[in-house]
């Protein structure tokens, strides 16, 4: 008889796994009997089965091994000193519940056998002496299916790993694509401000500042209480909305719009087809692209170029075109003459629930007054590139050699920037100057 404290197994849990999140199957015996002569008639009975078999003679010393210890059977002795056989199946029941329990017995107690099964939900209750062929049936079956209930168990535990480890990898997943994703735009972002400026020296005075239809689509745009994601969207269409038109005959961008022949608005209507299609390769810019598309459509269906309706437009949209509407008017290039700030508010009250939501055309009124005011009040400064400093913005383009653009207006400035450009001054053998904005306007660049 061993004491089982001792016996040296080294097997896992028998509802873990191993190294290979294998399940092993247990084959762990365990006799309870204060009677050393039973214990050793039942090792002898059993001794040549393929069992790992561990006696004790206490129920204590059984029921401290069983919660250390893989088992799958427990046969125990109901009567016996200090802690009894239904006491210890009744623990096992609780906090072993994958052990076959297994009571044997000298006495005809009918009380004994129903606690047993009330409390120790005990499968088998056999009388001693015992029928050796029974118990080998017994224990043999209850081997089976203390496994089946592990294996179970084990597979269960692996599934809800599973579960929770694919959860983690799609949220991981679903990070990092967004994460890429966002540095992709911020790198689109930097570069839609470089063409940007491109397409305005290209334009000349035919083009709108992008910068100032990017900053009045920043403020609507949380105004309206659009998303992170849409007001990003909705910047990179700013800062595009003018690209369909650089393929436009110089006497067609000179040309305001309500002066224009019949033909030349047909041909002028494609310039947001044109600006979509520049980015159509461009997976990332798909949103942007639908944006440009729209922004010159009306609710009335009197826009262009495919003469929407109603919520067949998308909100963004009507924003970008409120603005540049307004700054068109402002401009000159949709009338005769330029419009004050004031006519083209007007112009945009006139056209409410025609051509824009009229409740959008009063939320943006006092954001453009205020634009207006902060942009007449911003001043800026000449500065040697020696002196400038991180968070400094640029008030306009820094060009080098044959008005080469380096950095375009409106650019924060970091240390990385500032350095670049001591390095071209000293690279080219030359000096530049920036101007840079005294007192900034809001910029959705920041």
């Amino acid at each position: 008889m061993s004491d089982g404290i001792d016996a040296g197994l080294d097997m896992p849990e028998v509802e873990s796994s191993d190294k290979n999140n294998t399940f092993t199957p247990c084959n762990t015996l365990v006799f309870v009997d204060d009677e050393t002569s039973i214990l050793n008639a039942l090792e002898r009975l059993l001794g040549d089965e393929d069992y790992n078999i561990v006696s004790f003679d206490q129920a204590e010393k059984a029921l401290t091994f069983c919660q250390t210890h893989p088992v799958a059977v427990v046969v125990s002795d109901v009567r016996m000193p200090g802690m009894d056989g239904i006491q210890l199946m009744e623990q096992l029941a609780l906090h072993q519940p994958f052990i076959e329990r297994i009571l044997l017995t000298g006495y005809a107690d009918i009380d004994a056998t129903v606690a047993a099964i009330n409390k120790g939900h005990v499968s088998y209750f056999l009388d001693k002496p015992w029928d050796e062929e029974q118990l080998k049936r017994v224990i043999k079956k209850g081997t089976e299916l203390a496994n089946i209930r592990a294996r179970n168990a084990y597979l269960e535990q692996r599934v809800q790993e599973q579960n929770e480890q694919l959860k983690q990898w799609n949220e991981n997943l679903e990070a990092k694509v967004s994460e890429r994703t966002e540095q992709l735009r911020d790198t689109y972002m930097m570069a839609f401000q470089t063409f940007s400026s491109l397409i305005e020296k290209r334009l000349g005075d035919a083009s709108l500042n992008t910068q100032d239809i990017a900053t009045l689509c920043r403020l609507l745009g949380k105004a309206r209480g659009l998303s992170k994601i849409d007001l990003k969207n909705l910047y990179l269409a700013s800062m595009f909305s003018q690209a369909g038109k650089i393929s436009f005959a110089d006497e067609l961008l000179q040309r305001p719009f309500y002066s224009q022949s019949s033909g030349e608005r047909l041909q002028f209507s494609q310039h947001p087809v044109l600006a979509e299609a520049s980015l159509a390769f461009i997976e990332p810019m798909g949103e942007t692209g639908k944006l440009l598309h729209q922004h010159r459509e009306r609710l009335d269906g009197k826009g262009y170029p495919d003469k929407l309706t109603g919520n067949d437009i998308l909100p963004a949209a009507l924003i970008l075109g409120l603005v540049v509407n307004y700054l068109e008017a402002r401009q000159g290039m949709l009338f005769d003459r330029a419009y004050t700030h004031q006519e083209a508010i007007e112009m945009l009250r006139e056209e409410a629930d025609k051509a824009f939501p009229a409740d959008l055309v009063e939320l943006a009124v006092p954001l453009l007054d205020k634009w207006v005011n902060q942009a007449n009040e911003v001043s800026q400064c000449c500065l040697a590139i020696s002196d400038l400093k991180p968070g400094m913005r640029l008030a306009r383009d820094i060009c080098g050699p044959n008005d080469m653009l380096l950095l375009a207006r409106y650019k924060k400035l970091d240390v990385k920037l500032i350095d670049g450009l001591r390095r071209i001054e000293k690279n080219l053998h030359i000096e530049l100057e920036a101007y840079v904005i005294e007192a900034s306007i809001d910029s959705i660049a920041e």
